[in-house]
């Protein structure tokens, strides 16, 4: 975040919780919203998962922050201009769970779907039976995908196919597209 961005972000917006004015308060807090953000600024990554997409926030006043409040709305700053988002209006990211974080913590990030952790060996099972899923449990494949893929010849628009494409089409490009193409079994 620049100073640009913050000076910005304070004179033009309000608090994602309460409406109240941010240039009234002495700080920001930023909380995520477990839902995708197709924009650059404000949002958050994770370093841990290295999520291939960018969690949406909410911006909170003091008051808010300190009292552990939640955002109601996301928070897009697009040149001067604030968005605001309902979590009903975006893309649902899924919420690891403690098992997979400690997992991840301890075994990195490669490792195969089966001697996964729960959740993910869940979603992956599903999905492949072709079951109707959750976006949550879609985005645990897109992630488990993504992380497959990294290190190897995977192609250039692979971030965009991931998150772009509907549960069919992701299905058909995880098991037939990117073995044939491009030499990579992720299911």
């Amino acid at each position: 975040m620049t100073d640009d961005q913050e000076q910005t972000l304070r004179a033009l917006g309000y608090c994602s919780c309460c409406r109240r004015a941010l240039n009234k308060s002495k700080g920001l807090a930023f909380a995520g919203m477990n839902r995708r953000a197709s924009w650059e600024y404000p949002t958050r990554g994770d370093e841990l998962l290295k999520l291939p997409w960018r969690e949406a926030v909410g911006v909170l006043c003091d008051d808010c922050a300190s009292a552990g409040s939640r955002p109601t709305w996301a928070v897009e700053l697009r040149g001067d201009t604030v968005f605001y988002y309902t979590p009903v209006e975006l893309q649902e990211a899924f919420v690891p769970s403690e098992e997979l974080l400690s997992f991840c913590r301890s075994n990195g990030l490669r490792f195969h779907w089966s001697k996964a952790p729960r959740q993910v060996a869940d979603a992956v099972r599903a999905f492949m039976k072709g079951e109707e899923l959750p976006e949550s449990a879609v985005s645990v494949v897109r992630w488990y995908a993504w992380q497959s893929c990294q290190g190897k010849d995977a192609p250039p628009d692979l971030r965009e196919k991931l998150l772009g494409l509907d549960q069919r089409e992701l299905n058909v490009f995880l098991s037939e597209e990117l073995p044939k193409k491009h030499g990579i079994e992720v299911l």
